[in-house]
């Protein structure tokens, strides 16, 4: 449990070290990582507001938009996370996963799509909410193939702020997925 512990906190600082090149700045929204007892898989970083403060006081902004994590081409480019459903290790549940910000973030709020929508945008309104409990941002991951999407704000920093949407895909491992 210790080496596990020690080697996110490595994880966390190299992560936050990477994204602070300019004073502590962040120029664009962090890294999420998403571990299950048993894998690691980097979140695709989606659509984003980001502001940041330059030289002189001044701020700066970037925008970006991305296809709905429901678009059929999302499915190609999600990153996979397959979970062993029997095995625990550092005390997670089988099917619990701790979202891992590089820089943790003011609030975060975590919904999911089975994957029978995917391919149809349109279904955007069958979301369910997936509770994201304590300060470690634990979420229970569903019995089957889901696509998850995690919105996180940074709002207390006062060198940048903004929102991000990052999303994947996770199934258990012994669930045939529609996943390619």
């Amino acid at each position: 449990m210790k080496k596990i512990l020690a080697l996110v906190l490595c994880l966390l600082l190299a992560f936050a070290m990477a994204g602070c090149g300019n004073g502590g700045i962040l120029k664009d929204a962090p890294e999420l990582i998403v571990k299950t007892s048993d894998q690691t898989v980097t979140a695709m970083l989606g659509s984003r507001s980001w502001m940041y403060r330059v030289s002189g006081g001044a701020w700066r902004g970037l925008e970006a938009d991305s296809f709905h994590p429901l678009d059929d081409r999302s499915r190609d480019i999600l990153p996979v996370l397959r979970y062993n459903t029997s095995s625990t290790i550092d005390e997670m549940k089988p099917n619990e996963a701790i979202l891992l910000f590089a820089v943790v973030p003011d609030s975060v709020i975590v919904h999911c799509w089975d994957e029978e929508y995917w391919g149809n945008s349109e279904n955007d309104g069958k979301a369910e909410s997936v509770p994201c409990d304590g300060p470690d941002y634990r979420i229970e991951l569903k019995d089957s193939g889901f696509i998850y999407e995690v919105i996180a704000e940074w709002s207390s920093f006062s060198d940048y702020h903004g929102v991000a949407r990052y999303s994947f895909y996770a199934a258990p491992a012994s669930v045939e997925a529609g996943h390619q």
